[in-house]
C-alpha cells in the first residue's frame, strides 16, 4: 500500500518473532527498516517508503551483503532501539533459494470486522501453500517459498511481484492462517509466473481480456479442490467414496452418488459446474450421469447436484481469513515451551558471538551518555538513551525548573527532542513561557523588568520549533498506559529522544486494583522502563518524597527511599537524582546523584548549581571558561 500523506506517518504491524521461520533465521541476510518520506526527483512523486537499515542506524543495501546481519543481531537492535526502526527485513539472494511473492492491496476488512483477501491473493496462498504473512500495513501478503527461480516478475494487473535477488521483504511474522514452514514450491511458482506471462502476451497480441489475464493466475483446479477435500477432517471417507468404495451404501449407487456430491459440495464455492467437474473425476462417474431423468430435460447428474447443493449451508470461502488453530498448551494453560523455541534461541548469545558488537559498543561516544550542560554535573550524571531517571525532591525546591534547564541544554548541545507530560505546570502556555525564558535569558512576561521583547520572544519559538512538545492528557488517560500512549505517538511521529513524566502522583490508579498499591507501582514502573528501552529514549519520572514530608524534616536531603512505596522507585531506576535547595535563603540547588546503574554514565555524588531568578537558567558555582549553554543568548 502506498502512503501519500506526509502528515500521517504510517504505522506498521509489530513483528511476531515466534512465527518467523527458523530456516530464515539461520541466514545472514537480515536488516531492519524504517518509514521515511521520500521524493522521487525525476517524477516529483512523494510517499512514505520503507528504507532498509543496518543495526547501527545506517542505510542497508540490497546489493551489499556487508550491510546485512544475522537474525540475532537484527532482533537485538529491534529490541533495544524500536524508536529507530519500524520492523525487521530479509534480503533475497539466489544462493539461499528463498523466493518472495508479494501480493499488494489484496486484504481488506469486511462489514463484520473480519479480514478478507482478494481472489488473486487467495489463489496465490492456495497454490503455494507455504509460509504466508500480512505485510506491515496489513493490506497485502508475503509468501515465502523455496524454489529454483531466476527472473523477477512484477505484474500491475494482479498486484503480484516475485523476487529472489536485489530486493528485500519486510517480515512481520503475522501469519495469514496457521503457521506453515517455508516449502519447496518450484512447480507451483512456475505455474503462477508462466500463467501471468502468457496472459500478458495474449493481451499484448489482442488475443485476451482482463478476465483471462486474471483467470490464468486465480483458477483453482479440480485437483486443488480434491486435495483440500481429502485433507479435511472427513477426508478419508471422501477419498474412499471418490475411489469407488460404496460399501457403506449397501449397493445403492444413487445414494452413494448423492453422498459424494454432498461431501464435496463444501469445496465447490456453491458452483454446480465446479461440483460437476469434481464428481466426474471420481470412479463413481458413469453414463447415467448425463442421462435425462426429468420432464424438464434435467439429467440425472443435474438433479443430484441440485439436491447436494440445496442441503449445503456453508461453503468453502478462500477469501475469508481462516480461524487459527489453538496453540499447544502446557498443563498450566500457558503456550507450550516448544512453540517459541526458535524465538528464545535467537535471544541467547554466546560470549564469543558478542566480540564485534561489544567492541563497537565500547567505542561509541553515546555509551557514556550525553553531556548535561554543566561540567560538574557531567562528572556524576550523563543521561543515555534507553535508560530511566527518577527525580525527587521537596516540592518547590526546583525539580521541574532544573529539568527544564536540562532539556534545553540537551536540545542545544545534542539536538534532542522532548515530550513533556507535566501535569503541575499548567496551562501548557505557562510551560512554553518557562522554556522561552531559558532560551532568551529574559523573563517572558511583559510586566517583568527586562522582559523579552516581542521579537526576542518570537525568536525563541522559531529557533527551537520542534525541540519541545507538550501533551494535554485528559483525565480518562491518566494511567501509565494512557500517558505512555502519548509518548509512543511522539516517538513514532516525531522521533523524540526524551520524555518527562511529572509527577507520578497525578496518575489515577485503576478503580479495581489487581493487588495492592505497591504492586501497582511496581507494574507501572516496569512498563515505563520497558517502554524506555524498547523505544531507545530517555525518560525522566518525577516523584515526590511523601514519606519524607510526613516527617517534617524539610532541611534534610530526602532520598529515593522517601518516595511512597520507594523500594521499587529505587530498584527500577537507572539513575536516581534528588534536587534539593539547602536553604530557603538561597536560589541555588544541590544535585544529589544517589544512583547510577552503569558506571560508564556517571557515579554517585553531589554538586551545586546557582539558579538565575531572572533567566531561569542554572549555572555552576565554579564557572568553566569553556563555551557552554550558559553563554547562549539571543
Amino acid at each position: 500500500m502506498r502512503h501519500l500523506d506526509k502528515n500521517r506517518r504510517p504505522s506498521a504491524i509489530r513483528p511476531v518473532i515466534a512465527n518467523i521461520p527458523a530456516d530464515l533465521q539461520e541466514l545472514k541476510q537480515w536488516v531492519l527498516w524504517r518509514y521515511i518520506w521520500k521524493v522521487d526527483e525525476s517524477t516529483g512523486r512523494a510517499e512514505w517508503a520503507k528504507l532498509p537499515m543496518q543495526a547501527n542506524g545506517s542505510a542497508a543495501k540490497s546489493n551489499d551483503p556487508e550491510t546485512w546481519t544475522t537474525f540475532k543481531d537484527a532482533l537485538n537492535a529491534w529490541d533495544t532501539a524500536r524508536s529507530s526502526f519500524d520492523g525487521l527485513g530479509f534480503m533475497f539472494t539466489p544462493e539461499s533459494g528463498i523466493v518472495g511473492v508479494d501480493v499488494d492491496n489484496c486484504v481488506d476488512v469486511d462489514e463484520h470486522g473480519e479480514l478478507r483477501i482478494s481472489k488473486v491473493g487467495a489463489r496465490v496462498i492456495e497454490l503455494l501453500d507455504s509460509y504466508t504473512e500480512l505485510s506491515p500495513s496489513g493490506s497485502g501478503i508475503h509468501v515465502l517459498v523455496k524454489a529454483e527461480f531466476t527472473e523477477a516478475l512484477k505484474d500491475s494487473k494482479t498486484g503480484i511481484e516475485v523476487y529472489n535477488k536485489g530486493r528485500y521483504f519486510t517480515v512481520t511474522g503475522s501469519t495469514w492462517a496457521d503457521f506453515i514452514p517455508v516449502q519447496d514450491r518450484t512447480a507451483q511458482l512456475r505455474q503462477i509466473v508462466e500463467g501471468i506471462r502468457k496472459a500478458k502476451a495474449a493481451l499484448k497480441n489482442g488475443n485476451g481480456s482482463g478476465h483471462s489475464h486474471h483467470s490464468s493466475v486465480i483458477a483453482l483446479t479440480v485437483d486443488d479442490r480434491l486435495k483440500k477435500a481429502f485433507a479435511a477432517q472427513n477426508g478419508q471417507s471422501i477419498a474412499r467414496l471418490f475411489h469407488g468404495d460404496t460399501s457403506d451404501y449397501n449397493g445403492d449407487d444413487s445414494s452413494a452418488d448423492l453422498a459424494l456430491c454432498s461431501k464435496l459440495a463444501f469445496w465447490c464455492e456453491n458452483r454446480a459446474d465446479v461440483l460437476d467437474s469434481m464428481f466426474r473425476a471420481s470412479r463413481l462417474m458413469r453414463d447415467k450421469w448425463d442421462a435425462r431423468h426429468n420432464g424438464n430435460g434435467d439429467t440425472y447428474g443435474q438433479m443430484t447436484l441440485s439436491k447436494a447443493l440445496a442441503g449445503q449451508i456453508e461453503f468453502y470461502d478462500p477469501q475469508r481469513r481462516p480461524q487459527p488453530s489453538q496453540p499447544a498448551k502446557s498443563k498450566d494453560g500457558e503456550p507450550a515451551l516448544e512453540d517459541r523455541y526458535a524465538e528464545r534461541k535467537a535471544r541467547r548469545f554466546k560470549f564469543g558471538e558478542l566480540y564485534e558488537r561489544s567492541d563497537a559498543y565500547r567505542k561509541m561516544p553515546s555509551t557514556t551518555g550525553e553531556h548535561p550542560g554543566w561540567d560538574n554535573v557531567a562528572k556524576l550524571y550523563r543521561p543515555r538513551k534507553g535508560l530511566f531517571t527518577i527525580v525527587t525532591g521537596i516540592p518547590s525546591h526546583g525539580k521541574s525548573s532544573w529539568l527544564n534547564a536540562l532539556c534545553f541544554n540537551l536540545a542545544l548541545m545534542s539536538k534532542w527532542k522532548f515530550l513533556f507530560c507535566s501535569f503541575e505546570t499548567q496551562p501548557i502556555e505557562q510551560h512554553a513561557c518557562d522554556l522561552a525564558r531559558i532560551i532568551t535569558g529574559k523573563p517572558s512576561f511583559v510586566a517583568a523588568d527586562g522582559a523579552a521583547t516581542d521579537e526576542e520572544f518570537k525568536w525563541a519559538f522559531e529557533t527551537f520549533p520542534e525541540a519541545f512538545q507538550f501533551a494535554q492528557v485528559p483525565d480518562e488517560d491518566m494511567s501509565v498506559d494512557g500517558v505512555l500512549s502519548y509518548a509512543f505517538d511522539a516517538v513514532r511521529d516525531d522521533g523524540i529522544d526524551g520524555f518527562i513524566f511529572d509527577p507520578w502522583s497525578e496518575l489515577n490508579p485503576p478503580s479495581k486494583l489487581v493487588g495492592n498499591y505497591t504492586q501497582f507501582v511496581q507494574q507501572g514502573l516496569n512498563k515505563i522502563r520497558r517502554f524506555t528501552r524498547e523505544n531507545n529514549i530517555h525518560t525522566w519520572l518525577v516523584a515526590h518524597p511523601t514519606k519524607f514530608m510526613a516527617k517534617g524534616q524539610k532541611d534534610e536531603v530526602p532520598t529515593l527511599y522517601d518516595i511512597a512505596d520507594s523500594a521499587h522507585f529505587y530498584n527500577k531506576a537507572d539513575y536516581g537524582i534528588v534536587v534539593h535547595r539547602p536553604s530557603s535563603q538561597t536560589a541555588g540547588v544541590n544535585v544529589h546523584v544517589q544512583k547510577v546503574r552503569f558506571y560508564s554514565t556517571g557515579k554517585k555524588g553531589s554538586c551545586a548549581l546557582e539558579y538565575g531568578e531572572t533567566n531561569g537558567r542554572y549555572t555552576e558555582k565554579e564557572y568553566s571558561e569553556r563555551r557552554t549553554v550558559n553563554e547562549y543568548s539571543y
